[in-house]
């Protein structure tokens, strides 16, 4: 799991409770030409979740453990729904790292 983005590059960043096991996680996706934000993957110990936006270039292959559906359309915050799988959740950047559950 490495961070590809710095959290301000991400921001603003909403993470609200969908189900008992699922979290919706909202967050500015970066203007670039060549890559874009697929996914997330994340890893889970000791009770803690982190999750990571994996950064993919565009027209190639994204691996990521959780692709996101991208639609086609006017600009909007990205979207992502991942499962809840510890009691606490925390977002990794490239410059540190966050807790954003509870």
């Amino acid at each position: 799991m490495k961070p590809s983005y710095s959290k301000s590059s991400l921001a603003p960043i909403v993470v609200s409770r969908v189900s008992d096991t699922t979290l919706s996680v909202q967050f500015e996706e970066p203007a670039e030409s060549m890559f874009y934000a697929g996914g997330v993957s994340y890893t889970v110990e000791a009770n803690v979740m982190r999750i990571v936006i994996d950064r993919c270039r565009i027209s190639t292959e994204c691996v990521t453990m959780l692709p996101r559906h991208i639609v086609p359309g006017p600009a909007k915050p990205a979207s992502q729904d991942i499962p809840l799988l510890a009691p606490r959740v925390v977002m990794v950047f490239l410059d540190g790292e966050e807790q954003v559950f509870p």
